[in-house]
């Protein structure tokens, strides 16, 4: 009875896709997985295409990956490293054509989504979960050290500002 019951609950599971310009991106799990991966597909009913495998992240197959962001016409796939449950992640930027990496890093911390301009020169992100949540601006190409702090000044802990691009990139929206 143990066994069936196991084999009952191990099903794929896979979250609902993020759509851009007709690729969608998703997580997925196979049944047998312990972490889910970043996948994407060219079309609705298309192949799934695996992005970024959390098992090639580390020896002990303790990390996990979460989509933190994607540029308007898909061709950049902002994502989080987790370590071994960690609340903190690392943050990667993917070009999804040729599968490389920007040099653009954010370090292990709390970060909220982030969100590209549309010409993706830029992408605005939050931090949370210390004294000084911040919304920052990073010009890609650029170290992190250079970010600009744009708003947050005299929030607190209790505090989790979020931002947003418009889809014409003429505002940025900032909830709390």
């Amino acid at each position: 009875l143990r066994t069936r019951l196991e084999d009952l609950i191990r099903i794929e599971r896979v979250s609902p896709p993020a759509a851009r310009q007709g690729r969608y991106f998703l997580l997925k799990r196979g049944a047998r997985e312990e972490q889910f991966a970043i996948f994407m597909r060219q079309s609705l009913n298309g192949v799934d295409q695996l992005l970024v495998d959390p098992k090639s992240l580390s020896k002990d197959h303790t990390s996990s990956v979460t989509i933190d962001g994607i540029s308007k016409d898909g061709s950049l796939l902002a994502y989080g490293i987790q370590q071994g449950g960690k609340d903190e992640r690392t943050m990667k930027v993917l070009q999804v054509d040729t599968r490389e990496h920007l040099r653009d890093e954010l370090p292990e911390g709390k970060w909220s989504d982030i969100s590209f301009t549309p010409d993706k020169k830029r992408f605005f992100y939050s931090t949370y979960g210390g004294k000084n949540p911040r919304v920052r601006e990073h010009i890609l190409g650029t170290p992190v050290s250079a970010d600009r702090e744009i708003f947050g000044q005299g929030y607190g802990e209790s505090h989790i500002p979020v931002c947003e691009v418009s889809h014409d990139g003429r505002f940025l929206l900032i909830t709390v």
